[in-house]
């Protein structure tokens, strides 16, 4: 259970720590709610797209640590992918 913990930790400082989860629920209310007042402020266009992307790897992420996947294994994993590659390089 520590390593979860620690894990989950990780994920959210290299998501999280940049407004990451902030920018998701704003832009998915907006979506889901169509609320006006955070129109301005969605994801829309470019910023969406890559917002979108990091999400699919974050699912990967986890679905691969569900699996049974070391975290170092993870990291590797991922950044290999064309993905990563294009969002943080």
């Amino acid at each position: 259970m520590g390593n979860m913990k620690k894990y989950r930790q990780d994920i959210h400082d290299l998501w999280c720590g940049k407004g990451f989860a902030n920018k998701v629920t704003i832009t998915r209310t907006y979506l889901t709610h169509h609320d006006e007042d955070l129109k301005d402020i969605a994801a829309t266009g470019e910023e969406l797209s890559k917002l979108t992307q990091k999400l699919q790897l974050l699912i990967k992420m986890i679905l691969l640590f569900e699996l049974g996947f070391e975290q170092k294994q993870i990291e590797t994993m991922i950044k290999r992918t064309d993905t990563y590659r294009m969002l943080f390089s």
